[in-house]
């Protein structure tokens, strides 16, 4: 496998020595309130983690339930989502200092729709305070949404959706201020689909982990790019 960083919404336990054979440096997995029929093992569980970072694979987590509509915004949803991520972040034995993305998976540039996810990423960032959380905040979505979240001092980390299309986002992917871009989908590793990702030049820490490790892995330069070097340009969503 020539990628090093990939995110799936599958269970990975058993493939974990295969997936470092493979060359795999980092899996991104999931938080959410509740599995769906579609994605049964979506939710990283300790023994996940546990079997990834034995394995010498590190891991990056984001919460995603749906998180594609207004609706699935505002300032409620974002207290709910942030106890529910911190909850799962105990469960699965994440360490202090790394990082949370949430998912804003889908193109929500008008006025409102920016107001609600505001809130949102408000709410939790005012959780996280309030429990004197150790972990960073990240956003997984498109350039607009990125740079409004930035620039309102919300998050700490910005993984860029493949979706070029969406408002903002080859803008966003030329400025540099990413630090996962998701430039290829739809993969496929014996029994799972994945996405991969690449690094912005230099950036080693993006917020991922090991259970096993007192201190957090880096990613090599394998896993880095200075330029884009795919550019996706239809709508696409995430594993939701």
């Amino acid at each position: 496998m020539e990628h090093t960083i990939i995110d799936t919404p599958h269970r990975t336990t058993g493939l974990a020595p295969a997936l470092s054979s493979a060359g795999v440096q980092c899996v991104i997995r999931y938080y959410n309130r509740q599995n769906t029929t579609r994605f049964p093992n979506k939710k990283l569980t300790a023994a996940e983690a546990d079997a990834l970072s034995a394995n010498g694979i590190s891991v990056a987590v984001v919460f995603q339930q749906r998180n594609s509509e207004p609706d699935d915004f505002g300032a409620v949803n974002g207290r709910n989502d942030a106890l529910q991520a911190l909850s799962d972040a105990t469960a699965a034995g994440q360490p202090a200092g790394s990082a949370i993305y949430f998912a804003v998976d889908m193109d929500l540039a008008k006025p409102a729709d920016l107001q609600v996810v505001l809130d949102y990423f408000r709410a939790v960032r005012a959780e996280f305070a309030q429990a004197a959380t150790p972990y960073r905040i990240g956003v997984y979505g498109c350039g607009t949404v990125a740079q409004a979240l930035l620039d309102a001092g919300l998050v700490d980390l910005v993984w860029l959706s493949a979706a070029l299309a969406w408002s903002g986002s080859r803008t966003f992917l030329d400025t540099g201020r990413w630090d996962l871009f998701q430039d290829k989908i739809r993969l496929k590793f014996q029994t799972i689909d994945y996405d991969s990702n690449i690094t912005r030049f230099g950036m080693t820490d993006f917020g991922q982990f090991r259970t096993t490790d007192q201190t957090r892995p880096v990613a090599s330069a394998s896993a880095q790019s200075s330029l884009p070097r795919f550019a996706a340009s239809r709508d696409i969503d995430m594993w939701s």
